[in-house]
């Protein structure tokens, strides 16, 4: 291993401790482990558990090319309300078009997309946590240095969750190998308004979220991939 790398190691298990620590200070914080978040109980009562029917590039595909409405969600009929969608109503209908496939309206929460992305990760049950600094999301180097370690996955789709001042904000991103971080989520920032893809990067450099800790909740795909 070259010295470069080992100093990339070494600052990639500093944004993981800084976090930890302040983590350890703020009363009722996420822990930072592998474990499951606690399933919150689902319409009749029943805890969901991570079971993907469909992979991601289908569930999400339909629901694209619509502007950003911070009120606009669907609705139990499958339909767009308000002419638009939230960050948090695109990130329930994938969610639940990947858990339930074709049959996804029979189980649809409507209520879902007025949570924040934490409570939808730990209803849908996903992994996670895993709690990083946007300073080490920005720097691709230190995000492959996550990699490397295995605490982040290659090719590996996550839910982000990020909040800052009372305001919050969900959406998805893939994990290159190299540290290239692909986003896939509705923005109502002035240069977006709309879905937003390509590199996450700009997005968080844009966002009031670029100085704070970021949670990432792993999604496995029906295939045991990230993206088919």
């Amino acid at each position: 291993m070259s010295a470069r790398f080992e100093l990339l190691l070494c600052a990639a298990l500093l944004c993981s401790a800084r976090v930890t620590a302040n983590d350890a200070q703020r009363p009722g914080a996420a822990l930072l482990d592998r474990r499951a978040a606690p399933a919150i109980p689902s319409q009749d009562g029943k805890a969901l558990e991570w079971r993907p029917a469909m992979g991601f590039e289908l569930a999400h595909k339909r629901f694209l090319a619509h502007p950003h409405r911070s009120c606009g969600y669907v609705d139990r009929n499958g339909r767009l309300r308000n002419r638009g969608l939230a960050p948090a109503a695109y990130v329930s209908v994938v969610l639940h078009r990947m858990r339930f496939g074709n049959a996804w309206l029979r189980h649809y929460n409507i209520e879902v997309h007025q949570w924040r992305g934490d409570r939808i990760a730990r209803y849908f049950g996903l992994t996670g946590p895993r709690v990083v600094d946007a300073g080490c999301l920005l720097d691709p180097q230190r995000t492959a240095a996550f990699v490397h370690q295995g605490v982040l996955h290659a090719q590996g789709l996550y839910l982000f969750h990020a909040a800052a001042g009372g305001r919050s904000h969900v959406g998805f991103i893939m994990v290159g190998a190299d540290g290239s971080l692909v986003q896939s989520h509705y923005s109502g920032l002035a240069r977006y308004g709309h879905h937003v893809g390509g590199d996450f990067r700009a997005w968080l450099r844009a966002s009031p979220f670029r100085d704070q800790p970021v949670q990432l909740f792993a999604i496995p795909s029906p295939s045991g991939g990230s993206r088919r």
